[in-house]
């Protein structure tokens, strides 16, 4: 019997269908034997006939099963410890002050695998019992891999999940049974462990604003798009209004979600819930934003210069400089695209157009195209963007400053305005700031070089060297890849030779 790449790809749409899980090519290995043994052990007839099994009304036992084979948890007690110290030191007493007198205090641990990370936070919350005084705390720890949750429930672990922890906090929390240290029962008796499907609802669970606290780390990046967005919605939904979200190190909402606050401390980012969030969607006028990407619904030019998790009509043409050139051609010249006004006739005409002018250092041209829009487009993010970039290169920090400021207002996760605004902090010698805005830029875009690069240098001057040279080889690295689009329209007039022979430089300069 053989498992050809039509079954397989029509499992993984299976699979990300009924559970959300995305197998990439980084996730896949050993897919074909697991289908062959399932189909075996389950007597079907081929492929379909297993399909068939999967998708009937006693699939229940054999996606159990599935679980356990796909999803791999493995983490250990105080995991990125920098998060659980903003949680102790931030989060928790922002939320308590918000919380008025309401006397239970909730906290979700998303995806958590056998449970060391709702362990820790029981833990976290009897070290600090005078911040959670007079509060019943209670831990509610899910997740899809039924194996988990049962050794979660166990309680029952070895010394390599301790590895982060202190002799004293191991003598504190666990009992030593052989070579098993097991959870306390004071770290037990308020915390739970349930086997759950984040995008399966059950309202006696997923209950509006009931959360002060949700940890879902290294989560999301298992989840296809459209999941990701699903599931960041029922967060956000039983997540209180003003209660925080945390995320894995390198998972960022942008793109998912506008419902949230970005918070930086500790050297961790992290999010709140917007207070007014809960008021809009009761508002009769709210309208909610599309889950899928419309021609109507999409950005005109985010997807091009911070590479946005979607593969738009904007990804496809940053692909190709050469395609990019051509459009421009067609522009050149021409009013194609304008009315007889001059006025553009579509957000695709004008980035053409306004691109073309960034490659070829003609700013004028391009704040003269973007001066002859129609007014309905004017306060567009992605128009005011363009506004942003252009007043920068034109000197004007000050000016573009105040649009990004706009622009953050209702997008606080746009990297590009980060960016911008961190150039004008500089301008002003706010050295800080500008490191702080260029911090956040690189968290939401990790693939932005020009971020990395004008952090890296910001840094050298603050005297700290090894952070510099990690961002400067990230931006080096970086700049060889970096689409022409954003070479065009963040590189200050440089390309891309002139900007990795600068970052070469500027490397140099730091090992001096």
């Amino acid at each position: 019997m053989q498992v050809t790449q039509i079954d397989i790809d029509s499992f993984k749409q299976f699979i990300e269908n009924r559970m959300g899980l995305f197998l990439d090519a980084t996730r896949i290995s050993g897919l074909n034997e697991l289908i062959l043994t399932r189909i075996q052990v389950c007597r079907c007839m081929g492929f379909q006939g297993y399909l068939k099994l999967l998708e009937g009304p006693e699939s229940a036992e054999e996606l159990r099963v599935l679980s356990e084979n796909i999803t791999v948890g493995e983490t250990y007690f105080f995991r990125h410890v920098d998060q659980f110290r903003a949680f102790i030191d931030s989060a928790v007493p922002e939320r308590i002050l918000r919380n008025g007198r309401r006397a239970g205090f909730e906290i979700l641990s998303a995806g958590c695998a056998s449970g060391e990370e709702a362990y820790t936070l029981s833990v976290l919350v009897h070290q600090n019992e005078a911040l959670f005084r007079n509060l019943d705390v209670s831990i509610a720890g899910i997740d899809i891999n039924p194996t988990s949750i049962k050794k979660a429930r166990l309680g029952q672990y070895t010394d390599w999940a301790l590895r982060e922890m202190s002799p004293q906090d191991r003598k504190e929390v666990f009992a030593v049974e052989g070579k098993k240290y097991v959870v306390k029962d004071r770290y037990r008796e308020n915390v739970t462990f349930e086997e759950r499907n984040l995008l399966e609802d059950d309202r006696s669970f997923w209950l509006p604003g009931r959360f002060d606290v949700i940890f879902c780390r290294n989560v999301l990046m298992y989840f296809s798009t459209e999941k990701m967005r699903q599931v960041v919605g029922r967060l956000s939904r039983v997540l209180a209004p003003g209660g925080f979200l945390f995320l894995g190190p390198s998972e960022t909402l942008r793109g998912l979600s506008t419902d949230f606050h970005l918070y930086h401390s500790h050297n961790v980012f992290y999010y709140q819930k917007k207070e007014d969030v809960e008021l809009q969607r009761e508002s009769p006028h709210f309208v909610p934003a599309p889950e899928r990407v419309t021609e109507l619904s999409r950005p005109l030019v985010s997807d091009l210069t911070f590479g946005s998790i979607d593969v738009t009509w904007a990804e496809s043409i940053s692909k190709s400089a050469n395609y990019i050139e051509s459009l421009s051609r067609k522009v050149r010249g021409t009013s194609a695209g304008f009315n007889e006004k001059g006025a553009a006739k579509s957000g695709f005409d004008i980035f053409i157009k306004v691109y073309d002018c960034f490659a070829r250092e003609r700013y004028q041209e391009a704040w003269e195209t973007l001066q002859n829009l129609d007014p309905s487009m004017n306060q567009n993010p992605e128009i005011l963007l363009l506004r942003a970039i252009l007043l920068t290169n034109q000197g004007k920090a000050d000016e573009a400053e105040i649009i990004c400021e706009s622009i953050l207002r209702n997008d606080e996760l746009n990297a590009g305005a980060h960016y911008l605004k961190a150039l004008s902090r500089e301008q002003c010698e706010d050295r800080p700031s500008a490191i702080e805005e260029n911090n956040i830029a690189v968290y939401l875009d990790p693939t932005f070089a020009m971020a990395h690069f004008h952090l890296g240098m910001l840094l050298r001057k603050n005297g700290d060297g090894e952070r510099a040279v990690s961002h400067l080889e990230k931006a080096l690295r970086l700049f060889d890849i970096e689409k022409p689009v954003r070479i065009a329209l963040f590189g200050g007039g440089f390309s891309r030779n002139a900007l990795i022979n600068l970052c070469r430089s500027e490397l140099r300069n730091s090992e001096r």
